[in-house]
């Protein structure tokens, strides 16, 4: 996105998910690492970068395999992954 679409961008994710994103990426102005506090920007930014790193590296071997969005959608609403979540604060 470019940067003065960010705004929107951000409501609309805010909208559509009920919650703000943790990472934004703007076009030619790199990714910002977001959270509550500096501890969850920060963790947010270590996965960041090594997501970075997968990609690149998982080329060596076919390329990235992405989890279905069932998946995804079980792992953001598990009970498990909010507990760890609010621990991890």
């Amino acid at each position: 996105m470019r940067g003065d679409d960010a705004a929107q961008a951000f409501a609309d994710y805010r909208a559509k998910y009920g919650f703000a994103p943790k990472l934004c990426y703007v076009q030619d102005g790199g990714f910002y690492a977001l959270g509550e506090t500096d501890k969850q920007a920060a963790t947010t930014e270590a996965l960041a970068l090594d997501a970075i790193k997968i990609a690149v590296y998982s080329r060596a071997f076919g390329g990235a395999l992405p989890q279905s969005d069932a998946l995804t959608d079980f792992i953001v609403n598990w009970e498990v992954e909010s507990y760890r979540a609010k621990k991890a604060e």
